[in-house]
């Protein structure tokens, strides 16, 4: 039975490298975000990482933190990979650099690599832009503000793909 006012959740994955520091992040901040815009009934948020090293660990307790300082509910959360079933799974599947850009094309396959795409993909800012992991930079402050920065910004873009 198809019944017209029942739509879809568009599923969107974030991806980084060990999935405990931007990835989680910009999941638990889209979630708010979608939660105050009213979307979290239309969009569903998840994350990822490339290597498996870290599997099953916590978002990073600094980042935690900085998550409650700005009032914004953790979810759960434990590391996993990213599995080319994903690549069927979600409709966006973002990530925060080149290498992990690379990396998740081939993890997806060839026929779901179209659907992967820098952070803030959804947002029509510059396709270059990165953010460094801050295991490398040890500037988790940086990270979560670039992140936080540009999370609203993927919302009105969110909005028009709900609707087409």
């Amino acid at each position: 039975m198809n019944l017209p006012w029942i739509q879809p959740k568009k599923r969107i994955l974030f991806v980084c490298l060990a999935n405990i520091c931007r990835s989680p992040l910009a999941a638990n901040l889209l979630n708010h975000e979608l939660k105050i815009n009213h979307l979290s009934h239309r969009i569903s948020v998840d994350s990822a990482g490339i290597e498996e090293w870290r599997s099953g660990q916590p978002l990073h307790p600094k980042l935690q933190q900085f998550l409650g300082e700005d009032h914004i509910p953790v979810q759960h959360h434990r590391s996993r990979p990213l599995v080319k079933k994903d690549g069927e799974r979600f409709d966006y599947i973002i990530t925060f650099d080149t290498l992990t850009l690379n990396a998740a094309k081939m993890r997806v396959g060839e026929t779901n690599s179209s659907k992967v795409s820098l952070f803030p993909a959804l947002s029509g800012e510059d396709a270059s832009y990165t953010i460094v992991d801050p295991m490398e930079t040890r500037d988790l402050k940086q990270c979560y503000d670039d992140i936080k920065a540009g999370i609203p910004q993927m919302i009105p873009a969110i909005k028009e793909r709900l609707d087409q």
